[in-house]
């Protein structure tokens, strides 16, 4: 058989010299030569190939689809995201059609499964099984692309009810403020919150006490349903024990002063978590500073509780007596004058002045029967290690040598008494009783038998 030269783009017959078909026109390559008509066949349309590609590629991304998105590795996709650093917004839907969840939703959700693996792995196993858990459910609700379902997990909406002690406060919710208004309920002030998507949130209540402002913030769990939770205001109330002058300092903050008596009640004062509270008093030219002490657990409510009954505190200066430990030394010094045998309270001991005057003060008394420090005026701090006092001492005496006998009582008012602190020994001494005039500051005369 001859062989023939035909147009690929027609297939009709051409001659061996033709370089364009004189049929179709088109331009004959030299690479066709050879090929007969019998061998040849017409090339198919390139959207046929087109067409096969593509359908192709969407069968494989059905069936890739259909593996991706089975129910059990949608799951598992969530779990990972939940316990993981994914977003699990994609994930949530609410029993709610109302209730839109937000990204800020979803985060706080996701926060109320922080470091919880175990129970993200309970929830799986449930939902494998076809069960619901703790009032989540997995469901199918809508589809990917139009063709495969799409699996999340369904929640009831939380509600919450925030609850506080005074009227006028303000609430917040992760920092933005919620504008309801307050409302008078059984247990205090409070308002309703929601619809919200379960989860984690950071709620705060800002108001007033003593003129200051306060803040309490609580972060909770909210569960679907409904909640509650208090944001007390917490307030401290106590008294403060010390001289007379001293300033009262919270947090290194002036409170104020202690009256004549040596006392300040503090009422209604913000609680916070660190407390710290001091006196400072003058030390001849220089300030010095008590002891701090942790006044952050004395919430008590000063309405419930009476005044006389608050719970008292007393802060020590570093070798600044207090008024019961100077009444004390003073009793022990007099004790030791009268007695004349011991002088251990006294500096110098024997050899103290002032101790030698009193052992001669109470040999030069007659007929006396008791006596005692009625009273300590003040006490002035000269430096760290020394104080002045100032206190009355009381005297009883007894006459039997009259026909009825008498009780005479008088009261003296001792001046400039020192106390020195011995810092090697922890100790306080007298250096001085101080000095009284000769003029009682008042008398008294009794019988024997009538009460003071």
């Amino acid at each position: 058989m001859s062989t023939s030269k035909f147009c690929p783009n027609c297939g009709q017959a051409v001659k061996q010299t033709d370089k364009f078909c004189q049929h179709c026109g088109a331009k004959l390559e030299q690479a066709q030569q050879g090929y007969s008509r019998t061998a040849s066949k017409k090339p198919l349309d390139k959207k046929w190939l087109i067409l096969g590609a593509v359908v192709l590629v969407l069968l494989g991304a059905y069936l890739g689809g259909r593996s991706y998105y089975q129910p059990n590795k949608q799951l598992e996709r969530f779990t990972t995201a939940l316990v993981g650093k994914g977003d699990v917004k994609s994930y949530l839907v609410s029993s709610d059609q109302n209730l839109k969840i937000t990204a800020k939703d979803a985060a706080a959700f996701k926060k109320s499964f922080a470091n919880s693996q175990d129970q993200v792995a309970t929830m799986k196993q449930h939902f494998l099984m076809g069960s619901s858990y703790a009032g989540y459910s997995w469901v199918k609700s809508g589809s990917h692309w139009l063709i495969f379902p799409a699996y999340k997990l369904q929640v009831n909406p939380a509600y919450v009810t925030l609850t506080t002690n005074k009227r006028g406060v303000k609430f917040y919710q992760d920092g933005k403020a919620i504008t309801k208004k307050q409302a008078t309920m059984a247990n205090g002030y409070g308002v309703k919150v929601g619809p919200l998507f379960p989860g984690q949130y950071t709620f705060t209540a800002k108001g007033k006490a003593s003129g200051k402002p306060i803040v309490v913030k609580q972060t909770k769990v909210l569960a679907a349903g409904n909640n509650d939770l208090a944001l007390e205001l917490a307030t401290v109330n106590f008294k403060v024990e010390g001289q007379a002058g001293q300033a009262v300092y919270i947090n290194n903050e002036k409170v104020g002063t202690l009256d004549k008596e040596g006392e300040k009640v503090i009422k209604n004062y913000p609680a916070s978590a660190k407390m710290k509270l001091y006196l400072t008093t003058k030390a001849g030219n220089k300030e010095i500073k008590s002891e701090v002490v942790d006044v952050s657990g004395y919430t008590y409510n000063y309405q419930d509780v009476d005044e006389d009954d608050l719970p008292e505190v007393a802060p020590k200066f570093k070798g600044l007596i207090s008024k019961d430990e100077a009444e004390d030394l003073l009793e022990s010094a007099f004790n030791e004058g009268e007695d004349g045998s011991s002088a251990a309270s006294f500096v110098g001991e024997e050899n103290n002045d002032s101790y030698n005057e009193l052992v001669a003060f109470f040999k030069s008394l007659h007929n006396l029967s008791s006596y005692e420090v009625e009273d300590i005026k003040s006490i002035s701090p000269e430096s760290t290690t020394k104080v002045k006092v100032s206190y009355a001492m009381k005297y009883t005496f007894i006459n039997y040598d009259s026909d009825s006998e008498r009780k005479k009582i008088q009261q003296f008012t001792y001046h400039d008494a020192e106390i020195v602190y011995d810092q090697k020994d922890n100790t306080y001494k007298l250096q001085s009783v101080g000095k009284t005039g000769t003029k009682a500051d008042w008398e008294r005369t009794y019988s024997a038998d009538e009460d003071d």
